[in-house]
């Protein structure tokens, strides 16, 4: 909301570490708030089809397009 440096280092640091939100809310608060860390740890661990099924919108034209074009290379690579 005030886009503090701090603030926002100490809830990305949440997420990445304490937080029991599933992988898809992650993502979704990781793109809105530009969470560059958790959103790269997100796609790291995601080595399987179930695993980008797990992390897509119900409506998938939501979904950030650069994020979409990841997904789309690790299922083709998968």
């Amino acid at each position: 909301m005030y886009d503090t440096q701090i603030a926002v280092q100490k809830c990305e640091n949440f997420l990445l570490k304490s937080s029991k939100k599933s992988s898809k809310t992650k993502l979704e608060l990781a793109v809105r708030y530009n969470l560059v860390a958790l959103k790269d740890e997100i796609l790291s661990k995601i080595t399987t089809k179930e695993d980008i099924r797990e992390v897509l919108p119900s409506d998938v034209e939501d979904m950030d397009h650069a994020i979409m074009a990841e997904l789309f290379e690790k299922a083709l690579s998968t």
